[in-house]
C-alpha cells in the first residue's frame, strides 16, 4: 500500500520538483532492477569513453595543421631537401586530419582510424632516416626534430585512441 508521501516522492522523482520536468539526480533510484542498473552503468562508461575518444581526435587536428605549416615556421621549406620533407609532412598532415575527423564523428567505431593515426606517428619518426634530408647547405636542418617530436605526439594520440576503442569493446560495445 503506497502512502501519500511515497506517491509524492515518486512523482517528484519522475517529473522533477514542482513538475518542472527536471529529474532529480541527487539520490540513487531504487525502482531499477539490477539488470537496468548494469545497462545504465555500461552506457555511462561508453559515453565517457566516447567523449575521451573525441577529445583525443580533436587534439590531432592542431597537430595536423602544424604539420602543414611547420616547415615554413621552422624555415626549412625553401631548401632542396626541405621541399621533400615538407611534402612528406603535408601528406601526413592531410591524412591525419581526415582520420581525426573520422574518429571525432564516429567515436569508438573507428579502431582502424586510431591504428592509422598511430602508424602515421611511427612514419613521422622513421621518415627522416629513410628520406635522408641532406647535408648543409641543402639540408632541411629542422626537419628531423620537427618530425620526431610531432611523430611521438601523433603516435601517443593514436595508441590512446586505440586503447579507448578496445576498452569500449570490453564493455560489450560493437560498432553498428
Amino acid at each position: 500500500m503506497a502512502t501519500a508521501a511515497h506517491r509524492a516522492r515518486t512523482v517528484t522523482d519522475r517529473h522533477g520538483p514542482s513538475g518542472t520536468g527536471l529529474a532529480r539526480t541527487d539520490h540513487p533510484r531504487t525502482d531499477l532492477s539490477p539488470a537496468d542498473r548494469a545497462r545504465i552503468d555500461r552506457a555511462r562508461r561508453l559515453d565517457n569513453l566516447a567523449v575521451r575518444d573525441q577529445a583525443t581526435a580533436l587534439l590531432c587536428v592542431p597537430v595536423a595543421f602544424w604539420l602543414c605549416i611547420g616547415a615554413w615556421a621552422v624555415g626549412y621549406a625553401e631548401t632542396q631537401k626541405g621541399g621533400q620533407a615538407y611534402l612528406n609532412e603535408s601528406v601526413v598532415g592531410v591524412l591525419l586530419l581526415f582520420l581525426a575527423l573520422s574518429r571525432f564523428l564516429r567515436p569508438l567505431r573507428q579502431l582502424f582510424a586510431s591504428a592509422g593515426i598511430a602508424l602515421l606517428g611511427a612514419w613521422l619518426i622513421v621518415s627522416p632516416f629513410l628520406w635522408n634530408y641532406g647535408e648543409p647547405p641543402n639540408a632541411a636542418v629542422g626537419a628531423p626534430r620537427l618530425e620526431w617530436a610531432t611523430g611521438a605526439i601523433v603516435l601517443i594520440l593514436g595508441l590512446v585512441g586505440s586503447l579507448w576503442a578496445r576498452s569500449a569493446r570490453r564493455y560489450g560495445y560493437r560498432p553498428g
